[in-house]
């Protein structure tokens, strides 16, 4: 029996991103994922991929039916 502990971050890295600073909440191997904050209710992301250069925007929509 053992007991598990999850890693939970206490800071972010930040990085200029567009004209403004960004938070980085993960790294993959060919891309970014950053947030202007990492509050409850952000649902602003952007992936970014330093190596192309390319960035892709996504934003959540709660729906309820």
């Amino acid at each position: 029996v053992g007991i598990y502990k999850p890693q939970l971050k206490k800071e972010y890295e930040m990085i200029l991103y567009d004209g403004g600073w960004y938070y980085v909440l993960a790294r993959y191997h060919d891309s970014f994922i950053l947030s202007k904050s990492f509050t409850k209710n952000n649902n602003r992301f952007i992936i970014f991929r330093p190596e192309d250069g390319h960035s892709y925007e996504i934003t959540l929509v709660k729906v309820r039916l």
